[in-house]
């Protein structure tokens, strides 16, 4: 399903030449395969293992450059505990095809390697989900790092609880683009106010169009 998100984010056509991966020092760093759920269902792809190598160096960005189009990025991660999407999203990046985007599309499976490296949900003692306005906070250098990349759509990857069984995405308004999606995925769509200072609220008010995907 995440592999449909993807498709229809990107609007994928032939044309993207090349593939390549920055490591950022956004204050969380962490040998990933500790985290024991991790480590057991981790896919080995290159691309996985190189997020595995430098992640202990930061936070692993991959860049697959088309030419013109939106910028899309997907995040999994945030929080440490929620390790099923960063297994799904680095299965993803893995089996992506570079001739398959068109545009720019940023993957980045473990947004905090120190927090999955050790199975937390907080960074600190803070939801780093509630922090993204907060200078210098984690999150706050990823809604920079999309709004200086000029992303235009942002999937950021949750697993939580309280969710319908079939997954949910939750957006702030209903468009077009937000509707097609559940139709094509079979999540829930919820229309429901972000919480302050989380990353979609943040970014939508930078002109970011983002989706939270939540899955059990």
């Amino acid at each position: 399903m995440i592999a449909v998100l993807l498709v229809l984010l990107a609007l994928s056509t032939s044309g993207c030449c090349e593939v390549v991966w920055t490591v950022y020092d956004w204050g969380s760093k962490g040998n990933i395969l500790k985290n024991p759920i991790l480590v057991q269902h981790a896919p080995h792809g290159p691309r996985s293992k190189a997020v595995y190598k430098h992640s202990v160096e930061g936070t692993v960005v991959f860049e697959f450059r088309g030419g013109p189009g939106p910028a899309v990025l997907l995040t999994a991660g945030v929080h440490g505990d929620e390790v099923w999407t960063v297994i799904a999203l680095l299965k993803l990046l893995d089996e992506l095809d570079p001739a398959s985007a068109v545009g720019t599309v940023y993957v980045i499976p473990a947004v905090n390697p120190e927090g999955l490296a050790a199975n937390s949900r907080l960074v600190d003692g803070v939801d780093p989900n509630r922090v993204a306005d907060v200078p210098g906070s984690l999150t706050w250098h990823l809604v920079r790092f999309a709004l200086s990349h000029r992303v235009k759509y942002w999937l950021d990857m949750h697993c939580g609880s309280g969710v319908p069984r079939q997954g949910a995405l939750l957006t702030d308004e209903k468009d077009e683009l937000v509707d097609e999606l559940a139709r094509s995925s079979g999540f829930v769509l919820l229309v429901k106010s972000a919480p302050r200072g989380s990353i979609r609220s943040v970014a939508r008010r930078l002109g970011i169009d983002v989706i939270t995907l939540e899955v059990t």
